[in-house]
């Protein structure tokens, strides 16, 4: 349901229940009609609006709470796979297909995230981002480092990609 369809029947069913109310004010008693039933009906409906703001309040502050976490967790792991390259790069033009590995898995990662259509998923895009990284971790385990400084980079390189798995 659309929002737009949500706000029509929400007003539909409050101006339903004002008439509602306005046509079976006549048929209340008089003693239903004084001040004081007025005040004790003004006293009950603010309660049950302090009550609705309160909770609407606290919906908000949870919806924001989730969107700062994940938006974070997003950024963490932005800059993971930016390292992740970049120790790649350092690493040698060996990891070229491991690189394109990485590329590939973020680019099915985005596409899951922000499908290019309207509210739809590809039901076969699932699992191809972890996939991707198994097998980038496949990929980094069959280097064979030369140096130290490879060696150091490869177990590192590993590291990260369990970190942004």
């Amino acid at each position: 349901m659309s929002p737009v369809e949500i706000s029509l029947i929400a007003f539909a069913c409050i101006f339903g229940g004002a008439m509602l109310g306005m046509f079976l004010r006549g048929f209340l008693p008089e003693h239903h009609l004084s001040a004081d039933s007025r005040d004790v009906m003004k006293l009950g409906t603010g309660m049950i609006a302090t009550m609705a703001s309160l909770v609407l309040g606290l919906l908000i502050g949870s919806a924001k709470g989730t969107f700062d976490t994940i938006s974070s967790g997003v950024r963490q792991s932005g800059s993971k796979i930016i390292l992740l390259d970049r120790t790649l790069a350092r690493y040698g033009p060996e990891t070229g297909h491991a690189r394109d590995i990485l590329r590939q898995s973020v680019a099915s990662a985005i596409e899951q995230l922000w499908p290019k259509g309207k509210g739809t998923i590809a039901v076969e895009k699932v699992g191809q981002a972890e996939g991707g990284l198994e097998d980038l971790i496949h990929e980094l385990r069959q280097l064979r480092p030369q140096s130290d400084d490879q060696r150091r980079l490869q177990t590192r390189a590993v590291e990260i990609v369990g970190e942004i798995a």
